[in-house]
């Protein structure tokens, strides 16, 4: 598997209403309509946990996987990941994408605890 990960920061005065609905609901439906993704995660930062709350360099990132390097490119040469592109530049001022390979060294679960 293959995994582009991409760090999202906002467009400046957008709200967090707003970035919900352009990116947890619209932009999302946009890539799971993409030949070829096997899956997508989205983390949304969670503000109010963190102490510094005027610091905001990026507000998340995603998680995109393919089967592989050619499933990846053949999927970035379609409509539908150019459509993606296009709609995350209403609402993104900054979107940065690199692609990983995970090692997974724990799987989260519920009721792990140290």
């Amino acid at each position: 598997m293959l995994k582009r990960v991409t760090l999202v920061k906002r467009m400046p005065g957008l709200s967090d209403e707003d970035l919900d609905r352009y990116w947890r609901i619209e932009h999302a439906e946009l890539v799971l309509k993409v030949p070829g993704v096997c899956g997508y995660v989205q983390n949304h930062r969670v503000f109010d946990l963190e102490q510094d709350t005027n610091f905001r360099e990026f507000d998340g990132f995603a998680e995109i996987w393919f089967e592989d390097e050619l499933a990846m490119k053949r999927a970035m040469e379609t409509e539908e990941w150019r459509a993606v592109v296009v709609h995350g530049k209403i609402f993104l001022a900054e979107f940065t994408g690199y692609f990983v390979r995970e090692y997974v060294l724990r799987s989260p679960t519920p009721t792990f605890s140290r």
